[in-house]
């Protein structure tokens, strides 16, 4: 299930400026529980995908890879 978010979108999605967004990505920063929790919420995915601490998840989730 590929999304075709871009950076911007998510981040406005979640109330972020785009600088901060690619921040997380580049593992600059790291985001707050409440927004690790948002983020998880608008791309439909649990937590644990997000903080890569099931690899099963992966699996159930490939199109994110």
């Amino acid at each position: 299930m590929a999304r075709k978010i871009t950076q911007q979108g998510l981040a406005d999605m979640v109330g972020l400026a785009l600088r901060s967004y690619q921040c997380y990505e580049q593992g600059v920063r790291e985001p707050s529980l409440d927004m690790l929790v948002k983020l998880a919420d608008v791309l439909e995915v649990p937590t644990d995908y997000l903080l890569c601490r099931d690899l099963s998840l992966l699996k159930s989730f490939d199109g994110f890879q």
